[in-house]
């Protein structure tokens, strides 16, 4: 009898432990978010490719602001595996999707100046790249554990017009 009790509080736990880790990834904690250091380290090893990506990504037709005011335009991007825009050769639209899957981008939007590519996407906040000859306002040293609610986005810079992006999932 103490046995069953032993099993049956072990299997409750374990079942608790997995629904908390899945509804972590979905609603987006932040410790599910990837590090500063992981983003960084793979822009680095990967330079090329992110370097080629922005450049194609930039030269998109539709893709550039409908409004040059405005930070960034929440309607007009690419996501992995969208119907291509009519007006890319399937070369270019294969070239992008490749890219995207082998970087791990899940999105890529116009912003001001350049081009915001998504890594994480979660219920309330994307974390990722941004590559912009324009400066961003909102810099910190640090987007691990920050909360980029009251300036809609966060940067921390990395070089070269390289920045990390932590943004509000609107």
């Amino acid at each position: 009898m103490k046995r069953k009790l032993v099993v049956g509080w072990g299997v409750i736990v374990v079942a608790m432990i997995v629904v908390t880790l899945v509804l972590a990834q979905y609603w987006g904690a932040p410790w599910t978010l990837p590090s500063d250091a992981s983003l960084e380290r793979d822009l680095r090893s990967h330079r090329t490719q992110f370097d080629s990506l922005a450049t194609l990504a930039r030269s998109i037709p539709g893709l550039e602001l409908a409004h040059p005011g405005i930070a960034q335009v929440r309607g007009l991007g690419v996501i992995r595996g969208s119907v291509p825009n009519s007006s890319m050769t399937p070369e270019r639209w294969n070239e992008l999707q490749r890219l995207m899957l082998e970087l791990k981008i899940a999105g890529i939007w116009p912003t001001r100046g350049g081009i915001i590519l998504d890594r994480a996407v979660h219920a309330a906040v994307i974390k990722g790249y941004c590559w912009t000859s324009v400066p961003p306002q909102s810099l910190v040293p640090s987007l691990d554990g920050a909360s980029p609610a009251g300036a809609e986005e966060l940067h921390r810079a990395i070089g070269d017009g390289w920045y990390l992006i932590l943004r509000v999932n609107n």
